[in-house]
């Protein structure tokens, strides 16, 4: 197998595309179920992403284990695709595909980090904040919606052992200030103080000039209290900096009462502080409030968005039952990222696969072994017979032949 992979790498740095799938083909025929962590990377280092990432599914589905920074990478490609592709940037194909990754993922019997939550959170945040449209979603329901996904995924990430952290919530709160939502802040930080985490300084001024950004006034009060409260528990003090972001958060938010009686408290001389807060709120009051909400007029996409959401709490139901790693009998989504089903027909296709892995000289003879085999195949830890894994791998890799081929000849 490392010969294999060895000449697969070779084939596709010199762009044989076509000869490195084949060695692929061997061998998932050779050892479908243990087939090099490697072999992942390689394809996602010199592959477009959308035949890349068939092939991370593929060896997913082989039960393989994976190195936990492909999946990292394959949520980034998803989650900044969602951003880029102006075509698809307000569908929720790429959220969707995300989830497929992360199953695909988990049934393969690897370990996720708070860095993949992080991932996962920030490109669904994205979906439901600022890519749905307001026919879809109003903002009032996304708002409530996106709460209601937080609290989901991080429930079914605990369950898988993962805890949130600082960046956890550092990820919340900045998707927050970019689709300008108040009520996600404030909940952001009601979560960050029920999981016991005491935020870093950086972190603590972020919250606040995010809070201040997004007008809530409630938040600016209880964050700055909150940080003073942190700043006498550590016996450190308050430095220039954090005064002059508590002015601007105070003037974004309409405070600057707040301000004053926190300078008094300190016996701070504060004028040009009240001045610079004084600023804000005239640059507040000027801004032209610019709805991140995005029209469409796509009526499909109302579907796709439910799908999503029915796709996440599959894959929760089934992390929580613990039969995530059976895709046998629960397979995640695979038309994320490519067109539709296959082509050919399926029981053509099968008769041809038997006719090319039987040794034509032996087939008459073999033939009622060859039934019993495929009866008493062993199992792949995701729950195939191994004959009906290499079967489905053989189909994989020949649906990518024609894509490589398609994607070559533009």
């Amino acid at each position: 197998m490392t010969l294999l992979q060895g000449i697969t790498k070779a084939r596709l740095v010199h762009g044989d595309w076509r000869n490195a799938y084949l060695a692929l083909d061997t061998a998932t025929r050779l050892h479908p179920t243990q087939l090099p962590t490697h072999f992942v990377d390689l394809f996602l280092e010199e592959r477009p992403f959308h035949e890349a990432f068939q092939v991370y599914c593929m060896i997913c589905q082989s039960g393989s284990p994976s190195r936990f920074h492909s999946l990292t990478f394959v949520l980034n490609i998803l989650r900044s695709a969602q951003q880029t592709d102006i075509e698809e940037s307000r569908s929720p194909r790429h959220a969707i595909a995300m989830v497929t990754a992360l199953h695909s993922y988990l049934a393969s019997g690897n370990k996720v980090n708070t860095i993949h939550m992080n991932s996962f959170l920030h490109g669904i945040l994205h979906m439901i904040l600022i890519n749905a449209p307001t026919y879809v979603m109003p903002t009032a329901v996304t708002d409530e919606k996106a709460i209601e996904t937080i609290s989901q995924v991080m429930a079914m990430f605990a369950m898988l052992g993962v805890s949130p952290e600082q960046s956890t919530f550092n990820t919340i709160v900045t998707m927050a200030a970019k689709a300008r939502r108040a009520e996600l802040v404030g909940f952001a930080m009601q979560e960050l103080n029920v999981s016991g985490i005491t935020p870093s300084d950086g972190a603590w001024r972020m919250y606040l000039n995010t809070a201040g950004e997004v007008g809530n006034a409630v938040q600016v009060k209880s964050i700055w209290i909150a940080y003073v409260k942190s700043k006498n528990a550590s016996g450190g003090p308050l430095v220039p900096f954090d005064w002059r972001t508590l002015a601007r958060a105070s003037g974004r938010a309409g405070v600057v009462d707040f301000l004053k009686n926190q300078l008094e408290q300190h016996s701070m001389a504060g004028d040009k502080l009240v001045q610079l807060a004084k600023t804000e709120l005239r640059e507040a009051s000027n801004r032209t409030q610019m709805s991140m909400q995005t029209e469409g007029s796509n009526p499909d996409w109302s579907e796709d968005f439910s799908r999503f959401f029915k796709e996440l709490f599959a894959l929760q139901s089934l992390v929580a039952g613990h039969n995530h790693r059976n895709l046998k009998e629960a397979q995640p989504p695979r038309d994320g990222l490519w067109a539709g089903p296959d082509d050919a027909d399926e029981v053509w296709q099968r008769k041809l696969y038997d006719e090319l892995s039987v040794d034509p000289v032996r087939k008459s003879s073999e033939s009622s072994t060859t039934v019993a085999r495929h009866q008493s195949s062993p199992l792949s830890p995701t729950g195939f017979k191994l004959d009906e894994l290499r079967y489905l791998s053989w189909k994989a890799i020949n649906r990518l032949l024609l894509q490589a081929e398609r994607f070559e000849a533009k």
